[in-house]
């Protein structure tokens, strides 16, 4: 007779024993979403961040090829989202030289392109900055 008591208590859980259970789970899966939410929201932002340097180093490629190296300044927008400017300023080195000896050195000209896009409410941004040669104009 003890062995059937016994065996009727063995046979399943009790109802707080379920609830207690579901409620550890639901714990553990609202901090399993949250780590997740927030590994995405990284990755997004990584995502961005790479795609603009690689537009900025693209700009800069397109300088003294399709883009003429001058004095000026270039801004546009791309269809996803960054806009760019590009400005282009000449060398000041400082160093005295007469007319004929400064025509005989390239002119040094700063190239900088800063893009920027908005992320999560929060303007982002990539500077890049290069010296490039070129030939001296005529001044």
């Amino acid at each position: 007779m003890a062995m059937a008591h016994r065996a009727g208590r063995d046979r399943g859980f009790t109802l707080v024993e379920v609830l207690v259970a579901l409620a550890v789970l639901a714990i553990t899966m609202a901090f399993a979403f949250r780590a997740f939410s927030g590994a995405l929201v990284l990755l997004t932002g990584s995502g961005h961040d790479q795609a603009a340097l690689i537009l900025a180093q693209s700009i800069l490629e397109r300088v003294g090829r399709d883009i003429d190296l001058r004095d000026g300044e270039i801004e546009a927008r791309t269809r996803d989202g960054f806009s760019w400017r590009l400005r282009m300023t000449p060398y000041d080195n400082a160093a005295p030289c007469t007319q004929e000896a400064c025509d005989l050195v390239p002119q040094g000209i700063v190239v900088q392109v800063d893009v920027e896009w908005t992320e999560q409410r929060r303007i982002r941004q990539v500077h890049l900055s290069t010296l490039r040669l070129a030939e001296r104009s005529g001044d």
